[in-house]
């Protein structure tokens, strides 16, 4: 039998992870002002994640992405290995959402068994599987949202006795996010929208954000994250990734950073590798990605 760390020790290690160097918030400033981070001096600082000089020796983007996933998902498991059984599967919930845009692919081509996983595992696409149908990304990110929801009664809520009011929020947020992403995509390129926008923020926020005071930034936060990268889109549709990744992750930190609960922590982290993992192979010299 494995040694798991008490719910304290498991914290502690979270709020490590989340201070090493490169953090996501130097990154996001460093793609939003188009510069390229010198991969070298930010891991000789203290608290780095030494392994990521490995990135050093990529010679292109998509060996950076390559490395970077897989110091990424070593990670990812390590963590996932010091969890509690009753957080297990609210953290694979959450990692389909790294493979989410891997299942909508799939979906649209008819063919469920062709999905690509990179993060998660087969048996936890099982929640989607209504959507395959459909073809519908608000399907898909609702059935995620609805699974987070789902593992979290099953779990935590069981178990230990903390509020998931901010953690499921930000979720929602995240989740709000991508199709506000996605309607914008569509609208550029003059497809219909399965659903509105404004009728998925509005359902989503009702169905699953709870009705708790320390979760009602976040319902204000969901409510304006179409006007705000609406304005990010019209700017410059390119970089809509880096406006919403700072948004949400802003928004989220502040919430749950210092949090004594080990369920918004997990959450934070959760949304900090998730966004990493789209941001950080862009602003290494070797991408090439600005003029």
């Amino acid at each position: 039998m494995s040694y798991k760390p008490a719910v304290e020790g498991i914290k502690t290690v979270l709020v490590t992870l989340l201070s090493k160097n490169p953090k996501l918030e130097e990154t996001l400033q460093l793609a939003l002002e188009e510069k390229f981070m010198d991969l070298a001096q930010v891991l000789a600082r203290y608290n780095s994640r030494v392994d990521f000089i490995k990135l050093s020796a990529a010679k292109g983007i998509d060996e950076i992405t390559a490395m970077l996933i897989a110091l990424e998902k070593r990670e990812l498991e390590e963590v996932y290995n010091m969890l509690p059984q009753e957080l297990q599967l609210f953290y694979r919930v959450n990692l389909t959402l790294f493979d989410l845009d891997n299942v909508h692919s799939a979906m649209l081509s008819g063919d469920k068994n062709s999905v690509k996983l990179v993060f998660s595992r087969s048996q936890e696409l099982e929640v989607y599987g209504k959507c395959f149908e459909s073809r519908s990304y608000a399907c898909l990110l609702k059935a995620f949202l609805e699974g987070v929801r789902s593992s979290l009664e099953v779990g935590i809520m069981k178990i230990i006795a903390e509020s998931t009011a901010k953690a499921l929020g930000c979720l929602v947020l995240l989740a709000s996010a991508r199709y506000c992403k996605y309607a914008l995509n569509a609208d550029k390129l003059g497809m219909a929208l399965e659903e509105p926008l404004q009728v998925f923020l509005k359902e989503v926020i009702y169905r699953y954000v709870p009705k708790e005071p320390s979760a009602w930034l976040i319902t204000v936060k969901i409510s304006s994250i179409a006007e705000h990268l609406h304005e990010a889109f019209r700017k410059d549709s390119s970089r809509v990734t880096l406006y919403e990744a700072t948004h949400v992750y802003k928004t989220c930190r502040e919430l749950l950073l210092y949090s004594s609960q080990l369920i918004d922590l997990l959450t934070l982290y959760l949304i900090n590798r998730y966004y990493e993992v789209l941001v950080l192979k862009y602003v290494l010299p070797q991408a090439r990605v600005f003029k």
